[in-house]
């Protein structure tokens, strides 16, 4: 085969290791964008639909028992039009969410359904006596059968967006495996590209020294040949020690890649470790959190593995950092009743979350408990972790709150009901 075949040959080998590098990052692209995609019209549509529903039974609840409470018939009367103009969103989400549930989840939102015709017949029968001035009779009801119906459905609810909360957290990490072993899959082709185009440069080059070597033999009764031969060997041998010097670049290059691989993987592990060590202290003989909270241990270890993770990363662009996280039971004040959702309980449980990172901008702080909504995307966010921390605290009645000053650091506050 002639120098010019073999060079023809190591550049079409080149072409088609780049091809195939373009079709297959194409390919997986794609791919990632489909399963990013069922999630947003799937499982983050009926978090938020839920939630929704969640807020608007509340509403209904309160001034229910404003109605009551209530002397002026105007008064009343008002309260009965805000009622009429809230159900049309309800409906709405419940045409919302049923788009998007699986068999299972039909089942369930039949039972939603008929719970929620169910108190709206008893709410329309509290306003009723509510408007005749038979206020205790409206309280008894409302107290009873009334409560008895919004409990079941709050509970059928809680069911729901537990389940899509998980849905949502385990198509996440699905989808976060696959995009790690396709980054691999792309690194681990780029350096056998690399290889291939080296051997071949190797090959190439070897090829040329036989080839000048055979020209030495036969000109080496003629002496003006003999010297061009040689000089022309001394411009290979440089040329030789400077695709030496490009080898051993590459080499260098490759290493440093390894070696990030190989940082990112620990900085990982070390954010596992601190998330589970932070679990197991803020739990550590508070076992009755758990009974009263009727919550699983996982619950509790996602909320704080997230808020973890988040503050983790915050400090790392200081390269130093505190991070404590701290359970305590206290009473609920009269300037907290507002914060928890249910007030059948004296007590909370509060867990802090504290960090002295870079913070959160001002501007972002109402924003970032909504779905996909991250500072991070340059880094891989996906802006799940804080939404799936929210759903899971609004399905234990509690809620979250936080403060953030940029360049000093972020304290989260969760308040979880307890008897």
């Amino acid at each position: 085969m002639s120098v010019k075949a073999k060079l023809i040959l190591g550049f079409s080998i080149l072409v088609i290791f780049i091809t195939i590098g373009v079709f297959t990052g194409i390919f997986a692209l794609k791919t990632f964008n489909d399963k990013l995609g069922q999630i947003v019209t799937i499982h983050a549509v009926k978090v938020k639909a839920s939630q929704n529903m969640g807020r608007i039974i509340l509403w209904l609840a309160r001034n229910e028992k404003n109605a009551i409470l209530d002397t002026e018939i105007e008064e009343m009367n008002k309260r009965y039009e805000l009622r009429k103009q809230k159900l049309p969103e309800m409906d709405a989400n419940f045409s919302t969410i049923t788009k998007v549930m699986d068999e299972q989840g039909q089942e369930r939102l039949k039972n939603l359904k008929s719970f929620y015709d169910e108190y709206l017949g008893i709410s329309e029968k509290v306003f009723a006596l509510t408007l005749k001035n038979q206020n205790n009779e409206a309280r008894l009801l409302s107290a009873g059968a009334a409560r008895q119906a919004a409990n079941k459905f709050e509970e059928t609810l809680d069911a729901i967006t537990k389940r899509a909360v998980e849905d949502m957290d385990k198509e996440n990490q699905l989808t976060t495996e696959y995009y790690q072993s396709t980054m691999f899959f792309l690194i681990a082709l780029l350096v056998f590209s690399v290889a291939a185009s080296v051997g071949m440069a190797i090959w190439i080059i070897v090829t040329i020294n036989k080839a000048l070597n055979s020209a030495v033999e036969i000109a080496s009764s003629v002496s003006s040949a003999s010297q061009q031969v040689s000089s022309t060997s001394q411009s290979l041998s440089e040329g030789a020690s400077e695709q030496a010097a490009s080898i051993e670049e590459i080499s260098a290059s490759i290493e440093e890649m390894s070696s990030s691989v190989l940082q990112n993987s620990n900085a990982a592990e070390e954010t596992n470790r601190i998330a589970n060590v932070s679990v197991e202290e803020a739990t550590r003989g508070k076992g009755s959190v758990m009974k009263t909270l009727d919550a699983s241990e996982t619950s509790i270890h996602q909320i704080i593995y997230n808020l973890c993770n988040i503050a983790i990363y915050a400090m790392k662009k200081k390269e130093i950092g505190n991070l404590s996280v701290r359970l305590d039971k206290v009473l609920i004040l009269e300037e907290m009743k507002d914060f928890i959702h249910s007030s059948e309980f004296q007590y909370v449980y509060q867990i802090i979350v504290r960090d002295d990172g870079v913070g959160i901008k001002q501007t972002y702080l109402d924003k970032i408990f909504e779905p996909f909504f991250s500072t991070k995307q340059n880094d891989g966010g996906t802006g799940l972790g804080l939404a799936s921390v929210y759903g899971i605290i609004q399905s234990l009645k509690g809620n979250i709150s936080v403060v953030s000053k940029e360049n000093v650091g972020t304290r989260f506050t969760i308040c979880l009901p307890c008897d």
